[in-house]
């Protein structure tokens, strides 16, 4: 089953997709234009210790990652390989909601580079592009859950990709500026955190082709199969935003991740959640109310988290090595990602699973209208969790 708006969003997808096949081909592009300069970079070995039983609800078709039993504790084992390119007078296409296409000079799809959901892609472009842009640009328009808003697949999966240039290019590559999905003001104030200027900023045009005189591409963070977030993507971004970090030693905030300003997959009884857990000392937070900076500013003064696994678990990835963090699981959803940032951190990661009665569960695996918690059985696993660690005063 799908929704009626992402229903409509694919009838969009489907017209424009007949006009590319209704489309004569472009003229053939001047042998000179089709330069391509290839990208090293450094490949990475995670190895993280981590929960068998929460690696096997959720690790079928994750090709990249394996857990090693052989030892106690178990350990989680990805390989990462990454490569990339520069495409002189490389050029993208994206109706944002099946793919985001990118094309070389020759207007042959780059398949390593795009992404695609539900149709086929494109294997040559036809439309010829409506922008040049000039100077080098580097991508940061896929997967296709960041172009459709996701915040966490844009820390992850996106510009993530600019710290992977950064950090472990074995050359310097200079980005005159970076191609981002459009109307996301989220992902904007990011990469001002970073230092980007709004000028360098481009967003991607839907439904029109781009041309740009340089075009970067690299590969995704996460690999092309794995749920792994890297070890050198998160301390990427704890080394750019340190200054902004308090020490470990001075963490004494206990927090709860409310979903309570999000469209879905919230709890019925979140007001009686929030009741008992203020109760125990921690403090309820909304994070569309946060950028970047204040996340990593309140959560590394963290000794203490709890939250729905989605998007806000990401800022564990600014917590203390010794924080115990309680990640609440609906029964047909354990995505482990935000579990190996913990693992990676050194982090005390529990796992909490609920029986999911939505009655969207059917629509997709991570969606869902409110659920049900019960909640004496949750709080009577957290109060055992806290029991032996009182809360820093």
């Amino acid at each position: 089953m799908i929704s009626l708006r992402h229903a409509v969003s694919l009838g969009v997808a489907l017209r424009e997709r007949t006009k590319d096949l209704l489309l004569p081909a472009l003229p053939v592009v001047p042998v000179e234009h089709l330069q391509v300069t290839k990208i090293e970079l450094s490949a990475f070995h995670s190895s993280v210790p981590f929960n068998p039983e929460l690696y096997q609800r959720w690790s079928e078709g994750r090709e990249q990652d394996t857990l090693d039993e052989s030892v106690s504790p178990a350990v989680l084992k990805t390989d990462f390989e990454y490569e990339g390119l520069i495409l002189n007078n490389g050029r993208i296409l994206s109706d944002g909601i099946t793919h985001v296409s990118i094309f070389g000079a020759d207007n042959r799809l780059q398949k390593d580079y795009s992404t695609h959901h539900q149709l086929k892609p494109l294997e040559v472009l036809k439309r010829a592009p409506a922008r040049v842009i000039a100077g080098t640009t580097l991508n940061l328009c896929a997967p296709l859950s960041t172009v459709q808003g996701n915040f966490a697949h844009w820390l992850t999966d996106a510009l993530g990709r600019w710290i992977l240039l950064e950090d472990c290019a074995t050359e310097s590559v200079q980005i005159d500026q970076f191609l981002i999905p459009p109307n996301k003001s989220a992902f904007r104030e990011s990469l001002r955190v970073l230092g980007v200027a709004d000028d360098r900023m481009v967003e991607l045009s839907l439904h029109e082709a781009m041309e740009f005189e340089r075009l970067v591409c690299v590969s995704r963070p996460r690999g092309y199969s794995s749920n792994v977030v890297p070890g050198w993507l998160i301390e990427g971004y704890r080394t750019r935003l340190g200054s902004f970090m308090s020490e470990p030693a001075a963490a004494n905030q206990r927090l709860y991740i409310s979903r309570k300003d999000a469209g879905s997959r919230k709890f019925r009884q979140e007001d009686t959640l929030v009741a008992e857990l203020e109760q125990r000392g921690f403090k309820s937070v909304e994070m569309s109310s946060l950028g970047l900076r204040e996340k990593a500013e309140l959560f590394s003064q963290a000794t203490d988290v709890i939250g729905l696994a989605g998007a806000g678990m990401m800022s564990v990835m600014f917590s203390p090595p010794d924080t115990r963090v309680v990640e609440l699981y609906p029964s047909n959803f354990l995505s482990y990602m935000f579990a190996t940032i913990s693992a990676a951190l050194g982090h005390e990661h529990h796992t909490y699973i609920f029986k999911n009665n939505s009655k969207k569960r059917w629509l997709h695996q991570g969606s869902g209208g409110e659920f049900d918690l019960d909640l004496k059985d949750f709080l009577s696993s957290l109060d055992s969790w806290l029991e032996d660690a009182p809360q820093k005063q």
